[in-house]
């Protein structure tokens, strides 16, 4: 162990023929316990020798995700930096199991481990959830994942599809087509739990669409749900934005200057929906593009791979300097987990499971038009 070494943060060196990969987890004891930390950085220092020799070692650093607690399928955080001197060895947690608790979506492990990631299916949904990456990173399938997860919970899903991809990789679930908001209060007292629109016969604007939208689920809920002081409401509904930069665009970004009004009746919908047991899952690799009211209230965010140095720049207030570094470079179908709805307390690298199996041939699927 190195200096440079906080709470919060490993530092170490080692041999540069050492094989050591970045979102891998390394242990050390502290107060004679295992403790975990995540390789988030590396890079390469030198040192002068004598007749003008230099020798090199890689200068690692690892975040702290803490002690593992079997039964919660977590890590729990220490409050002290680990002894100066310590051996620091890798580890693929053998034998750990990957089940999550009750209430709890399994998302995927920590790279070259059996550490189990996941997250906590009501939280993504009541305190808002954000997945940011380019296109090809792995949004969607963990998208679809996570869809699945809710109906599966019996939570009612509504989405709001630009891409007209949802339908194909989702009709096994047996959606209802919506036309428009009109169709939004007999879908929800239906037995049906998912609806999407695709905005094949939108008229207005998408930011309009989607207001009008928002605040039919937010009416219904608010109309059926008996609020009790001291109780949370769990997520009941889920609001999804694919593309959501074109659906609650930033005010820089609207095609039409009336747009920012629709925008901010979507947004006080967000604001205020938690009571009832409403959210949204953002869906966006434009980050800088999505109006930062809402953003701001993702209380859980997956950055997959991203260039966008303005989405780069919003990332670092949620995890850092040195995870927000490695979004650009993340593999295919990597993201880095943050929030309220995580099981780790901490950012945390995970390696996406292979979801994209469960929709096999769904690609050639028709994808009917809404209403038809």
């Amino acid at each position: 162990m190195s200096a440079g070494s906080s709470i919060g943060r490993l530092v170490f060196g080692v041999d540069p023929r050492t094989s050591l990969h970045e979102g891998e987890v390394v242990k050390v004891n502290v107060d004679s316990a295992e403790t975990y930390y995540q390789i988030i950085s590396a890079t390469i220092d030198q040192t002068g020798l004598d007749e003008g020799n230099a020798s090199q070692s890689v200068r690692v650093a690892a975040g702290q995700l803490g002690r593992w607690e079997a039964e919660k399928a977590t890590f729990s955080p220490i409050d002290w930096v680990a002894p100066a001197g310590e051996l620091v060895e890798v580890t693929s947690g053998e034998g750990i199991s990957a089940t999550p608790p009750v209430g709890r979506c399994l998302v995927g492990h920590v790279p070259n481990s059996t550490f189990p990631v996941h997250v906590h299916v009501s939280d993504t949904i009541t305190h808002n959830t954000a997945l940011i990456g380019v296109t090809g990173s792995g949004k969607s399938y963990l998208a679809f994942h996570l869809i699945e997860s809710y109906l599966d919970a019996g939570i009612k899903v509504l989405i709001l599809d630009l891409t007209r991809q949802h339908w194909q990789f989702l009709q096994h679930r047996n959606p209802t087509a919506l036309t428009g908001a009109d169709g939004v209060d007999a879908w929800l007292a239906s037995e049906s739990t998912l609806a999407i629109h695709q905005f094949a016969n939108a008229t207005g604007g998408f930011p309009s669409v989607t207001a009008a939208f928002a605040e039919k689920c937010f009416e219904w809920l608010k109309g059926s749900t008996q609020l009790q002081a001291g109780v949370d409401v769990p997520g009941r509904l889920c609001i999804v934005l694919e593309e959501a930069h074109s659906l609650i665009p930033e005010w820089n970004q609207v095609a039409q200057q009336s747009d920012t009004q629709q925008v901010n009746r979507s947004a006080r919908v967000i604001l205020q929906g938690r009571k009832f047991g409403l959210g949204a899952l953002l869906i966006t690799q434009r980050t800088a593009n999505v109006t930062k009211t809402v953003l701001n209230q993702c209380n859980t965010i997956f950055a997959l791979r991203s260039f966008d140095q303005t989405g780069l720049d919003f990332l670092r207030n949620y995890m850092g300097e040195e995870y927000s570094q490695a979004i650009s470079t993340l593999p295919d179908r990597t993201a880095i987990l943050v929030g309220k709805a995580s099981s780790s307390a901490r950012p945390i690298i995970l390696k996406i499971s292979d979801f994209g199996d469960r929709w096999a041939g769904s690609q050639s699927s028709t994808a009917p038009v809404a209403g038809s």
